[in-house]
């Protein structure tokens, strides 16, 4: 099914749902519910798309929602609901879809479990998770809670102990999960840096049941042994089997054409922009970093630095790095107040030097970028260099395994009955937080927004977009309100995935609800849905879905192409 080939009519909610992308359960049960429900053909608006292309699709994403979470039992039962009306599984995935559906128990009350979850104290719900297990030793339902929040959260050993739990199992009731102890294995070991281990644990699980995450993290760990050709051979068996999974054609496009170590050189001069407000011991770390990094990619950078009224000792960080760099390199900006960051954002854009320069890049003051950042930056801006903005990657620097950002999609919503006020106007991709960060988001694309966290702009682009809004001062949301923006001028933001930031802010009990920074981030939040009309909301997501769309068809084009060429020389051989 040739799902992302530029004539393909596969109907609009669905492919939007699919290049959305994301490896993780909800995204994909999301996507296959669609495909169930979808009309087709001319129905459709499109061109003509058979009920028997959906129905398969359908099947191979309900299946693959099961195999991003195995140990799920309503997973199973779904795919085996599937299998009974036609059957197209293999014995190893029956045989164990039987076992789970049969084995994953969840509890009458689950409030206890839920509270610690919210609560992220994580190692009193694994002391908790331990002792169900050896309560109920043939329930899954807690080798699954264990196994996800030990990976979540970096505990190999819990890994390790629910892993050893499945393969001796009482009286062997597991021995058809014996692939999700080997996954499992793989997953730590991936985390870990072990990546000749975790190509090996992969192997044997797909040597027991033929798993499509096992198969595309192997490939992931072979590359990071230096094995690109075997890396690329694999994504292609995936996209094969799978030709839906947008994220397997990105991974491939880049890893066969070398975009994923790709630099560039800058075709104008650089300002770097950070705003800072009594964070001194982190403003000092990132500055570190900026120190260390490679400016050749863009001749002529400049930093500024503006002081957003602290009052710890961020002006004597400020000024020890003045120091250190020099005039030629280092400004600086002193407030005697703290104006918000979408006010210091547009101070900093009228800055002399922001002014004087072709791009413009802001960084925020508890972000670690990797030394060849600008470098890889500018092979995006050379890739797209008609585009609003360049975000990146960013992780949890307490926990790189976790994604804070990454592409950024959004669904308008409709508008409900009764026209109540203030009601929510769109709804935001999620993938990259139902997965951990193992290469699976390294691509390059056009999506709807970037995270402000570090991103780069032109500057003609930037200030066509205009300020950022000071209605969401003090924080949150105003990087995301100027991508809109751009999005309504045509502009469309670019992902660069081979670029990732550290970020050390973690919001934990503060983001909830009750804590210090809710009121502030929900506030902002209900002023973004209220800024744009309906049809302004529903503009901007078509412009960033149809230029991901156009993206993954140049793409997939490519990759026709390829397979054409390789079976021509298999047929010459």
């Amino acid at each position: 099914m040739d799902v992302f080939a530029p004539d393909s009519a596969v109907p609009e909610p669905l492919m939007r749902a699919l290049l959305a992308g994301g490896d993780g359960r909800p995204e994909l049960v999301r996507a296959a519910e669609l495909a169930e429900t979808m009309p087709c053909g001319q129905e459709a608006g499109q061109g003509t798309f058979p009920r028997a292309g959906l129905t398969g699709l359908a099947r191979s994403l309900r299946l693959a929602a099961w195999e991003a979470d195995p140990l799920d039992g309503g997973l199973a039962a779904a795919v085996l609901a599937l299998e009974a009306a036609r059957p197209f599984l293999d014995e190893a995935r029956r045989l164990a879809l039987h076992a789970v559906a049969a084995r994953d128990v969840p509890p009458d009350d689950p409030r206890y479990l839920v509270r610690l979850l919210e609560r992220r104290e994580h190692d009193r719900t694994l002391a908790f998770l331990r002792g169900r297990l050896e309560a109920e030793p043939e329930n899954l339902f807690w080798v699954r809670q264990m196994a996800s929040l030990a990976l979540a959260c970096g505990d190999f050993e819990s890994a390790a102990r629910a892993a050893s739990h499945v393969r001796h199992s009482p009286r062997g009731i597991f021995a058809p999960l014996a692939f999700f102890a080997d996954m499992l294995d793989a997953d730590a070991a991936f985390q870990n840096r072990d990546f000749t281990l975790a190509a090996q644990r992969y192997a044997a699980a797909s040597s027991r049941c033929p798993l499509a995450p096992a198969l595309v993290r192997r490939a992931e760990a072979l590359l990071r042994l230096g094995d690109r050709q075997g890396a690329v051979s694999l994504l292609r068996q995936d996209f094969a089997a799978r030709p839906w999974s947008v994220v397997t054609l990105l991974r491939l496009h880049d890893l066969a054409l070398g975009l994923d170590r790709a630099t560039a050189v800058l075709p104008g001069a650089l300002a770097i922009l950070l705003y800072s407000c009594n964070k001194a011991k982190d403003l000092d770390h990132t500055l570190a970093g900026l120190a260390r990094a490679d400016f050749s990619p863009a001749p002529g950078t400049r930093l500024v630095v503006l002081d957003n009224g602290s009052s710890d000792a961020t002006a004597e960080v400020v000024t020890a790095w003045a120091g250190r760099l020099g005039p030629d390199l280092f400004s600086r900006v002193d407030l005697p107040v703290n104006i918000g960051a979408p006010a210091a954002r547009n101070w900093l854009m009228r800055h002399p030097v922001a002014r004087d320069a072709a791009f413009v890049a802001y960084l925020d003051d508890d972000a670690d970028v990797p030394r060849d950042f600008l470098g890889r930056l500018a092979a995006a801006v050379q890739a797209y260099p008609e585009a609003g903005a360049y975000g990146c990657r960013v992780v949890d620097a307490a926990n790189p395994a976790h994604i804070q950002s990454a592409d950024l999609f959004f669904e308008p919503l409709p508008e409900p009955s009764g026209n109540p006020a203030f009601s929510r106007a769109f709804e935001t991709s999620r993938g990259h937080l139902h997965t951990l960060d193992m290469g699976r988001f390294d691509y390059l694309r056009p999506c709807a927004s970037v995270t402000g966290c570090c991103h780069l702009f032109s500057a003609r682009s930037l200030r066509e977009a205009g300020d950022f809004d000071i209605r969401l001062s003090p924080s949150q949301y105003d990087d995301l309100d100027h991508d809109f923006r751009g999005l309504l001028s045509g502009r469309v933001p670019v992902y660069q995935g081979h670029v990732r930031v550290l970020h050390r802010k973690r919001t934990g009990s503060q983001g909830r609800p009750g804590g210090s920074q809710y009121s502030t981030g929900f506030a902002n939040q209900f002023k973004l849905h209220q800024l744009y009309s309906r049809e302004e909301f529903a503009a901007m997501a078509e412009t960033a879905f149809r230029a991901a769309r156009l993206d993954a068809a140049a793409k997939w084009t490519w990759q026709a192409e390829q397979a054409h060429i390789g079976a021509s020389a298999k047929r010459r051989s």
